[in-house]
């Protein structure tokens, strides 16, 4: 009998994680944004969102599933942690868009629903130099995109070098969402590999 192993996964954290108050969303309703962005989306000027002592326990509940996704996917043997970099909030008005894009100087990042029935958020993978066969059946290793259909108080993580977009807002409701990128705090590699790096 044979079998299919499946190597080198890439691994997409979903949880359901405790929401904010009414005070918390209307606070962030009240921030002053830029844009708007390619896909007609705008960015909160504070670019630094989960540093707000308003934003305590969201970003307490966040660097939690942090923890867990650190130690489930990477193991490590040192003593390190996944610390938020830079953290914004996302306002969709109707008919908006994210564009497909990735997150460059980070390790994880993440997003975090705020408002009710989220568009969903699509991952991509690079296919390279394959050749394209259609398929009748989509499986983990012919997919070439990955869709996450998302909802209040989830919470996402992925490596921030995945390609996704979010699926344009067809309501009348302006969705909010918050980002943030990630990079290592602490001590990784191996003095005597010649590879260690301590990270402050």
């Amino acid at each position: 009998m044979h079998s299919i192993a499946s190597a080198f996964s890439i691994p997409i954290f979903v949880n359901t994680i405790s929401g904010l108050t009414d005070a918390d969303i209307n606070y962030i309703k009240s921030l002053e944004y830029y844009g708007p962005n390619a896909g007609g989306n705008l960015t909160s000027s504070k670019l630094d969102i989960l540093n707000d002592v308003k934003l305590l326990n969201l970003k307490n509940n966040i660097q939690e599933n942090l923890k867990i996704y650190l130690k489930s996917v990477v193991a490590p043997a040192n003593d390190v942690e996944l610390n938020i970099t830079q953290s914004w909030v996302n306002k969709n008005p109707k008919n908006s868009t994210h564009h497909k894009h990735n997150h460059s100087n980070s390790i994880v990042s993440g997003v975090y629903y705020i408002s009710q029935n989220p568009a969903p958020i699509w991952f991509e993978q690079l296919s390279g130099d394959r050749f394209r066969i259609e398929s009748n059946t989509p499986t983990p290793f012919n997919c070439e995109s990955y869709k996450i259909n998302c909802s209040k108080n989830m919470l996402v993580l992925f490596p921030s070098h995945l390609q996704h977009f979010v699926e344009v807002n067809n309501s009348d409701e302006e969705r909010l969402s918050i980002s943030f990128n990630t990079f290592y705090k602490g001590s990784i590699g191996n003095e005597k590999s010649l590879n260690y790096l301590e990270l402050k």
